[in-house]
């Protein structure tokens, strides 16, 4: 029986908005079934619970849900639905493999994340720096920032018809402590760089992973 099933109103929790590890108070709870299988034109349902708790210092609302029979996560903190703070990737039953990303990239996004609010400056800096990470994974040819960036995402994984969108952002995530310094860089600046970092993973990694589990799936009838 996974920790989903446990009636508590407090737990301790890290927030994914402010980043803080304190107490979260339950705010609601929500059980109805939900689809859990279909195999031989049979549909199987189960109860979901959706809870919801509040951080003591921030006051966000972060919401978890899993299976009360059957959970996919092995505890609570990983059934989070919103915010997903650190965590890069869907559940592993979407993706094949179920973890595409270097185990080394996942790990030092989830040591830099809290950094978010703390220094927004320091954060942009790992997230180039796990950026390109994923460059030497990817084998690009050295250079700048600039340069390897825009070969991954040229080569590897962008559309034509977005590449100078995309080129245009990489541009900007190079400005950010180099021609802009970091005493003018905002949250505002953090959360691009964040949403910029998760984009690329979506598109070196995932949607490759993705579209491997769906074409395995429709080889192998769903299963």
């Amino acid at each position: 029986m996974g920790l989903m099933s446990k009636k508590t109103e407090n737990e301790l929790l890290e927030c994914s908005h402010c980043g803080n590890k304190t107490p979260h108070g339950k705010v609601f709870e929500y059980l109805y079934p939900m689809l859990f299988d279909e195999m031989d034109d049979q549909r199987y349902t189960e109860d979901y619970r959706w809870l919801g708790f509040a951080c003591a210092t921030c006051g966000g609302l972060n919401l978890y849900g899993d299976f009360v029979k059957y959970p996919l996560s092995r505890d609570l903190t990983r059934s989070k639905l919103y915010p997903r703070g650190f965590d890069l990737t869907p559940p592993s039953r979407n993706l094949s493999p179920a973890q595409p990303i270097p185990a080394e990239i996942v790990e030092l996004y989830e040591q830099v994340w809290p950094l978010r609010q703390r220094s927004p400056s320091a954060f942009i800096g790992q997230i180039k720096r796990l950026m390109l990470a994923v460059c030497d994974d990817q084998d690009c040819p050295a250079g700048s920032f600039a340069l390897r960036m825009k070969y991954l995402l040229s080569v590897e994984c962008c559309p034509s018809t977005g590449l100078e969108l995309v080129h245009g952002l990489v541009d900007a995530m190079a400005a950010m402590g180099e021609t802009r310094p970091d005493a003018q860089l905002t949250v505002w600046d953090m959360q691009s760089a964040d949403d910029f970092f998760r984009l690329v993973m979506e598109m070196v990694y995932l949607t490759p992973a993705r579209i491997r589990k769906i074409s395995r799936q429709t080889r192998t009838g769903g299963h």
